[in-house]
């Protein structure tokens, strides 16, 4: 969050328009889902904006109300944010209360715990009529880190909403929501954004090379930042070397890959690799690489003793690592296991 009041990134106003015009006729609950990197979390932060602001400007939130000068300071009395503890600084936001994981000692939480639901049962927040006399609003972010006793006491809350709360759940995949939960949401999909909406959103933010961040990251903008930005851009970073030892046929040694990787979380290595094998994939077949066409001269090399059937094998295989990626005990054991099992595959290619 930042110091100023949320507003629409430039290809969610459209949506956002057609979607609040209707919001005196709003369910309490939404599920707002799609890709992740596409600005979801922006987006619900902004039409909570909206909703709190006491003089909306059409879809936006006015900037200049006492709803909207407290949004500035992230600190409006009926608006939470749920999140994981371990994503308060990435997405700037302060606890209200001590971390659950406050032991110096223990890592940051990567699921939302029922204790920060039942922290604002605690304090009435459901139940307390509003500072403004308006409606609250609670985000749920991602809603697929809710774990098994956070999921069920949310759902009870949804199942019997008490005063006037809207509930923004944001999720990235929705298949790993209960049922249960889905069904007492609206849902409201945000698709993958122009692309020339997002390049010059990319350009903005001094991107450079953004029309190949952009088809690294399958078209989510914040991602293709994000990987920009960051110091472990997967090409840069390892992939780059990886692919070219694979290309060359020869064996790259597994423990300096683990070491990078270990860096950085499963989820983000994880997806890049996936991301290789449909770059294979298109090889395979004659097609051009999408995802890392910067990679294609090696890509190619490799793909031309692989099969449809072991490049599926190996997908499906990091898919089911990718679930339990978050809740791996031992990431280093996981990052090797990935990369032997990627190592066999391919260079048995010739087999």
């Amino acid at each position: 969050m930042t110091n100023k009041v949320p507003q629409f990134l430039p290809w969610q106003q459209q949506v956002a328009q057609q979607w609040l015009e209707q919001s005196d006729r709003f369910t309490h609950a939404w599920l707002i889902h799609g890709e992740e990197g596409i600005g979801k979390f922006q987006f619900a932060h902004a039409a909570a904006a909206s909703m709190l602001c006491e003089n909306r400007q059409s879809y936006q939130a006015c900037g200049s109300c006492q709803a909207c000068r407290w949004l500035s300071l992230n600190h409006h009395p009926d608006l939470r944010v749920v999140v994981p503890e371990a994503m308060y600084e990435s997405l700037k936001i302060a606890p209200s209360e001590e971390p659950v994981s406050s032991d110096s000692t223990k890592s940051l939480s990567n699921q939302i715990r029922v204790q920060q639901i039942r922290e604002l049962e605690q304090k009435n927040f459901f139940t307390l009529t509003s500072h403004r006399g308006g409606a609250k609003v609670l985000i749920i972010y991602p809603a697929e880190r809710l774990n098994h006793e956070s999921s069920n006491a949310i759902l009870k809350i949804l199942e019997e909403p008490v005063g006037d709360t809207r509930f923004l759940l944001v999720s990235n995949s929705i298949r790993k929501l209960l049922p249960t939960i889905i069904s007492r949401c609206q849902r409201l999909h945000l698709p993958i954004p122009d692309v020339d909406l997002s390049l010059a959103w990319l350009k903005e933010q001094g991107i450079r090379d953004s029309e190949v961040a952009l088809t690294a990251a399958g078209g989510a903008p914040l991602k293709a930042q994000e990987q920009s930005e960051s110091d472990y851009e997967p090409v840069r970073y390892w992939l780059g070397p990886f692919v070219k030892s694979l290309a060359a046929r020869e064996m790259p040694e597994v423990q300096p890959y683990v070491d990078k990787l270990d860096k950085i979380e499963p989820r983000q290595w994880i997806d890049s690799l996936q991301r290789l094998l449909f770059d294979l994939q298109l090889n395979y077949h004659g097609l051009q690489s999408r995802y890392f066409p910067s990679l294609e001269e090696y890509t190619k090399q490799i793909a031309t003793g692989l099969s449809d059937i072991k490049i599926a094998d190996l997908y499906d295989w990091l898919r089911k690592e990718q679930a339990t990626a978050a809740h791996s005990f031992n990431k280093r054991l996981l990052i090797q296991a990935c990369l032997q099992r990627v190592l066999l595959a391919f260079l048995s290619r010739a087999q």
